[in-house]
């Protein structure tokens, strides 16, 4: 009877709402987390040496040559919304390492009501190394793909931190990429991928016996 009294008490007053005020406070100020994976392909790097042979990578536009490099690089980029709050655009960029330049940019959405701004004129003749963009809209679960054509300075062997940023009050949270994913996978029996479950089994040699 006690307890009963003090629940009644609790529903009847204030404490009970002002904890769900608090709840509610709580969960709207939280810091929503946004899914990041970024993976580096080479497309193009010096590898004669010390040999007098120099080979550099072209790029040209309507048949005319506007740049030449020593290196090429391709950075693909998703962001992915974790969250359970939709958002009607969302504010994020990526910068490269000291250096870096980013040559060309090709974005990529899942459908046309969901567009990616490039806020950022990136071009062979006019490379970057800050690069922002616009997704509309950032739903749950939404995810946009970029891709950045990327060259690095002369002697270096790869690309360096790529660093995602956004003035959203959101945290970037890391994505594991395919190859992080195929070696995690390499001793088990399945590989989970999202909602999708792919399974190994092993079945034994067929052995045909003479009659």
């Amino acid at each position: 009877m006690e307890w009963s009294q003090i629940v009644v008490s609790l529903l009847g007053g204030g404490a009970m709402g002002a904890i769900i005020n608090s709840g509610v406070t709580s969960f709207r100020n939280k810091i929503q987390p946004v899914g990041w994976r970024c993976e580096v392909l080479p497309i193009f790097i010096q590898t004669l040496g010390e040999s007098s042979l120099h080979a550099k990578v072209t790029i040209s536009e309507d048949n005319k040559v506007v740049n030449q490099f020593n290196n090429l690089f391709l950075i693909e980029v998703q962001v992915v919304n974790r969250d359970n709050t939709d958002l009607n655009e969302f504010n994020f960029g990526i910068t490269l390492s000291e250096g870096e330049k980013a040559v060309y940019v090709e974005t990529k959405s899942n459908d046309r009501h969901h567009l990616i701004e490039q806020t950022t004129l990136v071009t062979p003749t006019e490379p970057k190394n800050e690069i922002d963009f616009i997704l509309k809209p950032f739903n749950r679960r939404d995810s946009y793909v970029c891709k950045l054509f990327v060259v690095i300075p002369e002697g270096q062997e790869k690309p360096g931190e790529i660093r995602p940023s956004s003035p959203q009050p959101i945290k970037f949270t890391d994505m594991p990429t395919m190859a992080e994913l195929l070696t995690q996978a390499a001793g088990t029996s399945s590989l989970m991928l999202g909602p999708i479950s792919l399974s190994l089994r092993v079945q034994p040699p067929f052995i045909k016996t003479k009659k």
